[in-house]
């Protein structure tokens, strides 16, 4: 079957920009990466719904709030390892998180896909992220992450933001740590803070109008988003800028769909978020600038944008 490639214009049409606005780093990656898919088959169908339900019937999707705190404080411990014995050149590989194992399937345009690269959904998550922080947060004086994780968003945020102060927040000792190396080898306005999103410290000084970035990060929360919201409200950003999976964008006509929704909520991701954004908006309180599903995924599930500010 004949290669098909996701083109300039594709991540054109995904994140909702001029062809002629992609970020001169955007265009370089999209000749760089080998970037070629196929549409699936139905051998690879099958293939692809067996290994999902082998998955499911794995009692390790379902996780306690502190199992995942000891997971990621895990796995971000091993990031912070290899960035200390990494030059900068070698950074953004040593901060790539371990879920990111290689596959040659992936969800793209409303479909599921095959490809030779094993690394494409890395890849274009490179090139989504880039996307994103151009169209969203370009011209902002702070930036503050929710869940900086293995801060790879706020190295990339460094590079394509230089003289952003760029503020992580999570609930790992080893992402505070990440950031604090990325200062001092770098020498960037980068600071890292142990931060509870169920539980957020309201004395954290967050400048009124920074801007604000959640990526798979939200997705931990599962229906307890209220106090983060809150905390949110309180320090009056300027724009919140998220990308998660939204369960109210999946179809539950979609053999596909209805399968990421199995996942999600066998995972506890994030739920009834938008629909509480929406709630919001109705009664005045913040305006959504922008919501929708690029239509990019990763093997099991995909996220979508969500861009709003308090009024």
């Amino acid at each position: 079957m004949t290669m098909q490639t996701i083109a300039k214009e594709d991540f054109s049409r995904m994140f909702r920009m001029d062809p002629s606005d992609l970020p001169e780093r955007v265009v370089r990656l999209i000749g760089e990466y080998d970037l070629h898919y196929r549409p699936s088959q139905m051998k690879d169908l099958e293939e692809y719904v067996l290994n999902f339900l082998k998955l499911d019937e794995n009692s390790k999707l379902s996780r306690s709030g502190e199992e995942n705190r000891l997971a990621f404080e895990h796995g971000w411990s091993e990031n912070l390892d290899k960035i200390r014995q990494s030059d900068p050149g070698d950074y953004q590989l040593a901060l790539k998180p371990g879920y990111f194992r290689g596959n040659r399937f992936f969800r793209y345009d409303n479909q599921l896909v095959v490809t030779d690269n094993h690394q494409l959904e890395y890849e274009l998550f490179v090139i989504a992220r880039l996307c994103i922080f151009h169209g969203w947060l370009a011209g902002a004086r702070v930036i503050c992450e929710f869940g900086c994780g293995t801060c790879a968003n706020m190295l990339l945020l460094s590079e394509a933001m230089p003289e952003a102060t760029l503020i992580g927040l999570d609930w790992a000792k080893a992402s505070r740590d990440i950031a604090s190396h990325l200062r001092q080898s770098l020498a960037k306005p980068i600071s890292g803070h142990v931060f509870n999103m169920l539980d957020p410290d309201h004395t954290l000084d967050i400048p009124e109008g920074a801007a604000m970035l959640s990526i798979h990060a939200f997705e931990q929360l599962g229906t307890r988003f209220d106090a983060i919201l809150d905390f949110i409200m309180s320090k009056r950003p300027s724009i919140v800028v998220q990308y998660e999976p939204v369960l109210e964008f999946y179809d539950s006509e979609s053999v596909l769909d209805v399968l990421a929704l199995r996942y999600c909520r066998k995972r506890g991701y994030l739920e009834g978020y938008y629909t509480k954004l929406r709630s919001l908006e109705e009664k005045g309180i913040i305006k959504i600038l922008g919501a929708w599903r690029p239509y990019l995924g990763g093997v099991l599930h995909e996220s979508s944008l969500i861009i709003w500010r308090p009024v």
